[in-house]
């Protein structure tokens, strides 16, 4: 690690440290009603001062749009700002239309991060949690049953896994996302229909909904069997290249020759060897004179 990195970390660690030191303090001070004698003022600073570092992260994105972190920091910040800016404006709004607003902001940066860029089907986890969240919690001001509450909790959590499987670029590296969906969607469903079942026949009906499961597995696992079964290898191939004609010689395998520069390779037939040279022809001795020849006188 660099010395640039290493200052860099240390340099973010202290800004951090400092703005949560400032945020524990001044949420002490509201909570102890320390700054009610200066309301509305204080709130009108914090909701100007949370709008302008939503804005001041925004413009981090836009100059490195590589990172996209700095999105959920602005939108949180907005949407602090914006529920700052309303509880100065009516008293009516209860506690848990803020957190649904809330919520529901910081489901907004999940959502610009995978509108940005497809790839990034893993936001849409947890921009559905959160508009699940938010709905749920805007739902409980209307005095809704804890059983349809939950039921929309399951259920709702089923549908953002489906959505996962439906906007994800690749289906194949998706498709684990039809498991948890399935599963959600159905006992969520179950949940809603057992709250509502008052007779013996409902309740009973109820009661052997799981029989549904055990149907679809056992049809997976007989189609898997027969299609394991059915699988078949390749047939080897048994032929016999011909034999070359009588003086004729055989065909050269074919080889591939790479080149350095351009990194592609060409199919190179090798010429037959060359003949060795003729030998060269036997020269008969000369007859030897014979040894006891008389000279003539």
């Amino acid at each position: 690690m660099t010395n640039t990195n290493v200052s860099a970390r240390k340099r973010n660690t202290i800004l951090w440290g400092g703005a949560l030191l400032l945020v524990g303090v001044f949420l002490l001070l509201v909570n102890q009603h320390a700054l009610d004698p200066y309301a509305p003022t204080w709130q009108y600073v914090v909701a100007a001062l949370c709008g302008l570092g939503g804005i001041a992260f925004l413009i981090l994105f836009v100059r490195d749009v590589v990172h996209w972190w700095p999105i959920i920091p602005a939108f949180t910040l907005l949407t602090v700002g914006v529920i700052i800016f309303l509880t100065t404006q009516t008293a009516a709004v209860v506690g848990e239309v803020l957190g649904s607003i809330l919520f529901f902001g910081i489901a907004l940066a999940f959502a610009v991060i995978f509108l940005l860029d497809r790839n990034r089907w893993w936001a849409i986890i947890p921009m559905g949690v959160l508009l699940l969240v938010s709905a749920t919690t805007a739902l409980s001001t209307f005095q809704v049953s804890s059983d349809v509450l939950s039921a929309t909790l399951f259920i709702g959590m089923g549908f953002v896994f489906l959505l996962v499987y439906l906007l994800g670029p690749h289906k194949r590296e998706v498709w684990w996302a039809l498991v948890p969906a399935t599963a959600l969607v159905a006992f969520g469903l179950f949940t809603f229909v057992f709250s509502k079942a008052t007779g013996d026949l409902q309740l009973t009906v109820v009661s052997w909904w799981p029989a549904l499961l055990v149907l679809l597995g056992v049809f997976l696992l007989v189609r898997g069997v027969a299609m394991l079964g059915g699988r078949t290898l390749p047939a080897a191939d048994l032929t016999l290249p011909p034999l070359p004609a009588p003086g004729e010689l055989p065909a050269a395998p074919s080889t591939a020759v790479i080149h350095p520069q351009d990194n592609t390779a060409a199919s190179v037939t090798p010429s037959a060897p060359p003949s060795p040279p003729a030998a060269p022809p036997l020269l008969e001795p000369e007859p030897a004179a014979p040894a006891d020849a008389e000279t003539p006188s």
